[in-house]
């Protein structure tokens, strides 16, 4: 029985390993069979220029081994693309006549009763053209007016009609007949009609093969595989017309070769396998026939787990599986060694993909990865300190204060052995330096934070201090000058409150005992100084009026007995007497100085001057530190003779 078909693939492009070119065309899902009965099945064997067309004789062998009964031998070949025609396939395709009406031909040899199909692609030149097929003995001479000649062979395989906007690809099986002698035969394609009315112009011709048949299967050509076996035989596939001394085999590709021949008929793994004919008189396959395999079903789902994370005190991690779980199930964290166990513990930190398996073949039961992450432990942060109180000149001791990483699951440490502090807060620190660490429940230790309490600043030494200037007779206030310690950033104080003073020295002070200290930057005062401002001296001075007494006389002769006289005295230590309006007398302590007593003080033993006489004499405080001189006048003594004794004597002057 002859069929037909007319699918919608075009043959493929060429492919060329090692110098071999295969021929690779999909129709209906089957490859173009790599075992062929005719040869230059694409007319590319001598290539005319691009974008033309030529008429050769065919002694030339251009098209060969095609043949044509034309008279002239004239045979007609086109490139892809003349005139807006592409080729089927390849770069060349033939007119089917060139000059006159004749029957394009090419003899082949298969065993009688093989069944074949026949493959090639038709198309009208200049609209609808009609062209017959036949199988039949060698050469052309067996048919006689379209009929087989006495003795000969001979199968119509039909008209075959087509426009001029596409090509029609057929695929036609026929059954050779039986006892032909030597096995020969013949294909050939004859002009009916054509568009315009002459037979000799058009019906383009391409891409022609005549292969064994493709197996055709039992049952559904597809597999779904099932987990846990996860494995089918592509055997349990057979066909229904395999032919007689042909051998099906199975392939991974679409065009069947010995290179993908698959060695077993088991698979286990999901994808598209081809099975063929292979024919082993001629050593080659047939046209490919796809089987899908899908799936597997069944596969466990992503596993579900439950960690347990790592702690500073256990710094391993834990995964759990906690679905899906089964005694034919076995796990993994690496996809290749698989256990039955469903915990996997004494995890480092890091990220890690489990996976659950049914496989008992292969590896296509296994689960998708689930992926989970162990944590390193999680540290507190180094704290953040201050010291928010230094030892000072009165505190000797500083005060440590956690601002930052406080969390009221840590605990905090200053020596890093005792950890019960969780204020954060430490007071009465010595002076030092220390290193705070933050110490968490779980036991994980932060990095430590350096803090130094500084050491008590000393206080100033007491003030080396003196009264550079004490009151005097003429200056009421004294003033103290700091000798040391003198330094940028000391002050002063007099009275232990204030202190402004930055100089050391304090002036217009009245008679007092001054306490004087020094005081830093950072507040501290020194122990205290003391020293005295004396009252300003008293000046000596006088209740009355000083006496001066002349002195006395012998008749008319004054004796030195005048005297001055001075009562009532204040503050008057001692006094001396100078000749003159002004003292010029030794100093205080001079052995010629009076002392006074009882206020009182005299001058005694004065000559009786001739004439009115100044004398200063110099009144002495305390120790001699003021003293005030007083000009006294002595008069000389008005001495007369007695009555009785003084004659008056009037003097003359003489001319």
């Amino acid at each position: 029985m002859t069929t037909v078909n007319r699918p919608n693939f075009r043959l493929s492009n060429f492919v060329i390993y090692s110098g071999l070119i295969l021929l690779f065309l999909l129709i209906n899902k089957n490859a173009y069979a790599q075992c062929t009965y005719l040869l230059n099945t694409d007319f590319e064997n001598t290539q005319i220029p691009a974008a033309s067309f030529s008429i050769v004789n065919q002694s030339a062998g251009a098209v060969a081994p095609w043949k044509t009964t034309a008279a002239d031998g004239a045979q007609e070949v086109w490139s892809s693309g003349f005139l807006g025609v592409p080729a089927y396939s390849g770069n060349q395709f033939i007119e089917l006549n060139a000059n006159v009406a004749a029957v394009t031909y090419q003899d082949f040899t298969a065993p009688g009763g093989a069944q074949l199909t026949l493959n090639f692609a038709h198309r009208g030149r200049s609209g609808t053209d009609v062209m017959n097929v036949t199988i039949g003995s060698p050469s052309p001479a067996s048919l006689g007016n379209g009929t087989a000649v006495s003795g000969t062979t001979y199968l119509n395989l039909g008209n075959f009609s087509d426009g001029n906007t596409a090509w029609g690809y057929y695929s036609i099986t026929f059954t050779l007949p039986v006892g032909v002698a030597n096995n020969a035969f013949s294909v050939r394609f004859a002009s009916v009609s054509a568009a315009g009315g002459d037979p000799a112009y058009g019906n383009f011709l391409d891409a022609i093969s005549i292969t064994d048949v493709a197996p055709a299967l039992t049952g559904t050509p597809s597999v779904t595989l099932t987990c846990p076996a996860a494995t089918t035989d592509l055997s349990s596939l057979t066909a229904t017309n395999q032919p007689s001394g042909a051998i099906q085999t199975w392939h991974t590709g679409p065009v069947a070769a010995d290179a993908n021949r698959l060695s077993s008929t088991v698979v286990n793994a999901p994808g598209t396998y081809y099975t063929s004919f292979y024919n082993p008189a001629k050593g080659c396959y047939g046209p490919t026939v796809p089987v899908i395999v899908t799936g597997p079903t069944n596969v466990p789902e992503a596993p579900t787990v439950v960690l347990t994370q790592p702690t500073c005190l256990s710094p391993v991690g834990t995964i759990t599986i906690t679905t899906p779980l089964g005694a034919d199930l076995t796990y993994s964290l690496d996809n290749i060694n698989y256990t039955a166990s469903t915990t996997f513990a004494g995890l480092a930190p890091g990220t890690y993909s489990v996976w659950v398996s049914n496989c008992t073949i292969g590896t296509l039961c296994v689960s998708p990865p689930t992926t989970v992450v162990i944590n390193p432990p999680i540290k507190p942060l180094a704290p953040t300190v201050h010291v928010t109180t230094q030892p000072s000149c009165t505190l000797a001791t500083g005060t440590i204060t956690v601002s930052a990483s406080t969390d009221l699951d840590l605990i905090y440490s200053i020596d890093g052995a005792t950890y019960n502090n969780t204020s954060g807060v430490f007071n009465g620190v010595m002076p030092g330096t220390y290193q705070v660490t933050a110490l968490s429940k779980g036991g994980c230790l932060s990095p430590p934070t350096s803090i130094t309490v500084m050491a008590q600043p000393p206080a100033p030494p007491a003030p080396t201090v003196s009264v550079t200037t004490q009151p005097s007779c003429t200056l009421a206030t004294g003033t103290i000058t700091v000798s040391a310690p003198i330094k940028t950033g000391y002050r002063y104080s007099i009275n232990g409150t204030d202190y402004t003073n930055t100089t050391g020295v304090f002036t217009g002070l009245p008679a007092k005992v001054y306490v004087v200290t020094v005081r830093d930057s950072s507040g501290c005062t020194s122990a205290a100084s003391s020293v005295t401002v004396i009252a300003q001296p008293s000046t000596p001075t006088y209740l009355s009026i000083p006496g001066s007494i002349p002195a006395s006389c012998l008749g008319a002769t004054a004796t030195s007995t005048a005297r001055i006289d001075f009562v009532a005295l204040l503050n008057t230590e001692r006094a001396d007497i100078s000749l003159g309006s002004s003292y010029t007398g030794p100093a205080y302590g001079a052995a010629s100085n009076q002392t006074v007593s009882g206020g009182a003080v005299s001058f005694t033993g004065l000559p009786n001057p001739a004439n009115p006489q100044n004398y200063t004499i110099r009144l002495y405080g305390s120790s001699g530190t003021c003293f005030t001189d007083v000009t006294v006048l002595v008069n000389p003594a008005d001495c007369h003779c007695p009555a009785a004794l003084c004659i008056p004597v009037a003097m003359h002057k003489m001319n």
